[in-house]
């Protein structure tokens, strides 16, 4: 079945692009989520339109991965799997993986083909992973794979600095500004002086 892209989609192609594709991913996907709509003679003739349009979506979500890359480059996103002998993984971590670690630690989402994965993490440790949306809009960030085991104690240790921070600054604060007043107002209690009806008398 022929349809035209109304959107660019990974795999397939651009906006603008006539493509086959089956009927049921047509009907199912493509169609109810406008990614594409069946090749008929008045969509054909707005090809121009649609991949102008295409284009200037593309340069947009460009702009908006490039302020994503850029917020996130160094930072560290530790991911907890369950693993077995050798630190080999159940299962692996993906880019769709990351992705989603993204979303959930800094609330961004980051397109799993900006992730650049040689391929799946498949054991405990610490990988670099490259970010790239072109050659110029590119970043790093460093993923460290820990047992499940470990998320617990993990929570707990977060929890205990954040409570000892909390303590550190309170305790900063009852020896403060206020301390420092009392004193200034004692320092500068005036001293009792003779009246000049004293110093007449004296005379």
């Amino acid at each position: 079945m022929k349809v035209v892209l109304l959107d660019d989609v990974d795999n397939l192609g651009e906006a603008g692009d006539v493509v086959d594709v089956k009927g049921g991913h047509a009907r199912n996907w493509l169609i109810p989520q406008k990614l594409a709509d069946f090749a008929r003679p008045e969509l054909l003739n707005r090809i121009e339109q649609i991949k102008k349009t295409g284009e200037e979506r593309r340069l947009a979500r460009l702009k908006e991965e490039k302020q994503i890359i850029e917020s996130i480059a160094g930072k560290i996103i530790t991911i907890y799997a369950k693993s077995g002998q050798e630190n080999r993984l159940f299962g692996a971590i993906t880019s769709q993986v990351i992705s989603d670690s993204i979303m959930e630690l800094f609330g961004t989402r980051l397109s799993r083909k900006f992730i650049r994965l040689a391929s799946p993490i498949k054991h405990l440790g610490e990988f670099p992973v490259e970010l790239r949306a072109s050659s110029e809009i590119k970043g790093e960030i460093s993923v460290i794979v820990k047992n499940e085991d470990d998320r617990e104690k993990d929570l707990a240790a977060i929890s205990e600095a954040a409570t000892n921070a909390e303590t550190e600054v309170k305790s900063e604060e009852g020896t403060g500004p206020e301390a420092g007043n009392e004193e200034k107002t004692t320092a500068e209690a005036p001293e009792d002086k003779p009246s000049s009806s004293d110093n007449a008398s004296e005379g």
